[in-house]
């Protein structure tokens, strides 16, 4: 039984890191995705101004 309880206790951890790095992973995306929303936006505002200094 206590060798059973220790590799149960090993999957746990096992599926715990599984559950951190994808949350990690997940955040890390969202953090590209604003990133890049950022970026566009700041493209965008440049556009904007040079077109403006065409006028």
């Amino acid at each position: 039984m206590r060798n059973l309880l220790d590799h149960s206790g090993i999957w746990l951890l096992e599926l715990s890191k599984c559950a951190v790095e994808a949350v990690e992973t997940e955040q890390k995306q969202a953090r590209a995705a604003e990133e890049r929303e950022r970026m566009e936006k700041e493209a965008a505002l440049a556009e904007i101004e040079h077109l403006k200094a065409l006028l």
